[in-house]
């Protein structure tokens, strides 16, 4: 198991200066893995793709087959054909009230 840093031998800038908070090892569906082994219900929110769950079967799939298509592009130089299915997918869900999606990343 991976050893709790103290705040003389971490190299990271943490939010709260006064304590180091503790390190995650993995995840798990809905919990996050302590490097104690330790299991805590991943309730911090954060990314929305969070939500999703850790280590999601289904989710690694359509990464992976997406990232053998290609994993990224500018929207501003170049469209995908899973950009479009997707923006058809949200506007055909809206029962004609959309006809076009302008969908940006953080």
């Amino acid at each position: 198991m991976a050893q709790q840093l103290s705040r003389s031998q971490t190299a990271v800038f943490h939010r709260n200066i006064h304590d180091i908070p503790k390190t995650a090892v993995g995840g798990e569906g809905n919990y996050i893995i302590l490097n104690d082994g330790q299991r805590v219900l991943d309730s911090t929110g954060g990314a929305a793709v969070s939500c999703l769950g850790h280590g999601n079967a289904e989710v690694k799939a359509a990464i992976s087959a997406q990232m053998n298509e290609i994993s990224y592009c500018h929207t501003f130089f170049f469209a995908t054909n899973v950009f479009e299915d997707l923006a058809r997918f949200l506007t055909d869900s809206t029962g004609g009230k959309l006809s076009k999606l302008f969908i940006i990343n953080s």
